[in-house]
């Protein structure tokens, strides 16, 4: 039997009733109340119930704190324990502030210990707590399974802080809320955990942004307010989007601007049984990384299901096919060949320099064809050869959307992960020191391998273009003497 999700019982009603009670807060339609609905939506996968989290990001003096600290308040009548979690305890003072002072004027509150410096703990009438917790002591998040929780100020924090909320969060199937700005004290955690919840992701998490101007006590009249319009007026459009919009800026250089988690990473590209799947490999050269992506085409969109990947770029400890060691392709090739999707290949494009040989030693594509008979299957293996400029066009024309369907020709499921950050930000042009690009047409020959898998796969399935060409003549035929007619 399925667990029913705790949120399944909270409606939007009470929750703005609660809302209503915080003084001085002040919401707009379009903003506010988006994130705080968001926050209470329930999520479920195959297993069954999973937390409700909602990545924040939010411009200079949006409101972040007040947001978070009304929606904590107004949401202690189905819960019995929350927590306020920043770097330091200092980081959470704001937001326990303010939700006192809300129980207070609601006469909510039973009991209270907020001593100058460390952990701070209320007590509301109906029996539910409300504690800070500081992340740089992971023993404060060991404690209790919290039916809610504000992580503010998280980029200051660590990624394994967050890995430990999730974890505390899941035992309550609770909801939480993690704001800050896209600052890189602690990496880049952040900012790709908001790129994450722009797609579908491991945690169904969403992300969400709080632009300055929807600050009503600040900016009155909004997007239009003269303060926003004077301070727009002396930045970039990314240092605005950035500072006041609450928007990632774009890496300087990289070759795919146009890709987004939030458009490409489709829930959809997943295994589906009544097509063939295709290899698409940029074989490294050991000790360099090896991309095996496999492939399908459905109804002409290009669905990237799964990546094999040696050698991977990220920090991550989790053995997963997008983060083996690395791997020669003796070694690679097993591996593939046991996953129960590799019954469904029909075709596999590779590199055609792996035609080459290396010495006495059989080539990559002769490897593949060895380990493939041995088997006792028959798949073909096609090696392509690419220009880079032809591969980086072809790849642009399919990140497209298609305007019948409002989808982009090529899309990806989450789990690929290295190949997703290769079109996001791995894969760049040289930038000089002054911020230009160098050269435009020969991108650096790093953190590429899935992109040029992806060039391969596509010019070998599309062609080098979409145009229809006239068609070639058909040969002449010539008649024998004895042949000919009269």
């Amino acid at each position: 039997m399925e667990r029913t999700h705790p949120l399944d019982i909270v409606t939007w009603e009470l929750v703005e009733f609660w809302l209503e009670k915080v003084e001085g807060y002040k919401r707009r339609e379009d903003y506010h109340n988006v994130i705080h609905k968001e926050l209470i939506r329930a999520r479920y996968n195959d297993s069954g119930p999973l937390p409700s989290v909602v990545v924040l990001a939010g411009g200079e003096r949006s409101g972040k704190t007040m947001l978070g600290s009304a929606h904590m308040f107004a949401c202690h009548w189905f819960g019995s324990t929350f927590w306020i979690v920043g770097e330091r305890y200092d980081d959470t003072k704001g937001e326990f502030a303010l939700i006192r002072d809300a129980a207070i004027s609601t006469k909510t509150l039973l009991k209270l210990s907020e001593p100058q410096n460390g952990p701070s703990v209320m007590t509301l009438t109906n029996g539910a707590q409300i504690s800070t917790k500081s992340s740089d002591d992971y023993t404060t998040l060991a404690s209790a399974s919290p039916d809610g929780i504000l992580m503010v100020e998280a980029g200051r924090q660590s990624y394994q802080a967050f890995r430990t909320l999730w974890t505390r969060l899941t035992h309550a199937t609770g909801w939480m809320l993690v704001s800050g700005t896209f600052e890189t004290y602690k990496g880049s955690y952040f900012k790709d955990l908001w790129n994450q919840g722009q797609g579908a992701n491991e945690y169904q998490c969403t992300s969400l942004c709080l632009p300055s101007y929807a600050n009503p006590i600040v900016y009155p009249e909004g997007e239009n307010d003269p303060k926003i319009l004077a301070i727009k007026a002396t930045l970039t459009q990314e240092e605005f989007g950035e500072r006041f919009l609450g928007l990632p800026r774009s890496p300087i250089g990289v070759v795919f601007p146009e890709f987004r988690r939030s458009t490409h990473v489709l829930k959809k590209a997943e295994y589906q049984p009544m097509y063939p799947i295709k290899l698409w490999v940029d074989p490294g050269y050991y000790p360099s990384s090896y991309a095996v992506l496999f492939v399908q085409v459905v109804g002409g969109q290009i669905r990237v299901i799964k990546e094999y990947y040696s050698n991977s770029p990220l920090r991550t400890t989790l053995l997963t096919t997008s983060n083996l060691p690395s791997l020669t392709t003796p070694e690679i090739i097993p591996m593939v060949m046991d996953d129960p999707l590799f019954q469904k290949v029909d075709k596999i494009v590779i590199d055609v320099a792996a035609v080459a040989h290396a010495g006495a030693q059989e080539s990559t594509v002769e490897t593949w064809r060895r380990f493939i008979a041995d088997s006792g299957r028959i798949v073909p293996v096609v090696g392509r050869f690419v220009k880079i400029e032809d591969g980086l066009r072809r790849t642009h024309d399919k990140l497209r959307f298609n305007m019948l369907n409002r989808e982009p020709y090529l899309i990806f499921n989450h789990t690929c992960e290295n190949t997703i950050w290769e079109l996001e930000e791995g894969y760049s042009y040289h930038v000089r020191g002054s911020g230009e690009i160098g050269s435009v047409n020969k991108p650096i020959d790093k953190n590429n391998h899935s992109a040029k898998a992806i060039a391969y796969g596509i010019i070998d399935e599309f062609g080098v273009s979409d145009v229809q060409l006239q068609p070639p003549p058909k040969p002449v035929r010539r008649y024998m003497l004895y042949d000919r007619r009269r």
